[in-house]
């Protein structure tokens, strides 16, 4: 049996009724806006949001663990050697790289929409 080669499968998206899908209108809501504005194209993804609070989180640990071993001595509060070692090593470095490693994605993000 020959089969024949197929350089493009037709696939395409369909909404819940079944119906096709235009690939530029794809990422709408559906809010009824027009294709080219951008009012129905404003989407919140979770995990970059959480995401956010991380990176916020870890940097906010960072400042208060640097200013409270710099205020009280080696150990910031009543925390142990343990917890003021990742707080005064981690923290930082991770809050960091989260905050640019978002600051890329909302980048490629902004290009992909912008073309």
């Amino acid at each position: 049996m020959e089969q024949t080669e197929s350089n493009g499968i037709g696939f395409r998206e369909v909404d819940q009724n079944g119906r096709a899908v235009d690939p530029e209108t794809a990422g709408s809501t559906g809010t009824g806006a027009a294709p080219g504005s951008q009012a129905g194209n404003l989407r919140l993804n979770p995990f970059i949001i959480i995401l956010w609070i991380l990176a916020v989180g870890l940097n906010a640990a960072a400042v208060w663990g640097y200013v409270n071993a710099f205020s009280q001595g080696p150990i910031p509060g009543n925390m142990g050697p343990q917890v003021a070692f990742f707080v005064l090593s981690f923290a930082p470095l991770a809050g960091t790289l989260t905050v640019i490693s978002l600051l890329f994605w909302h980048a490629v993000q902004w290009r992909r929409r912008s073309t």
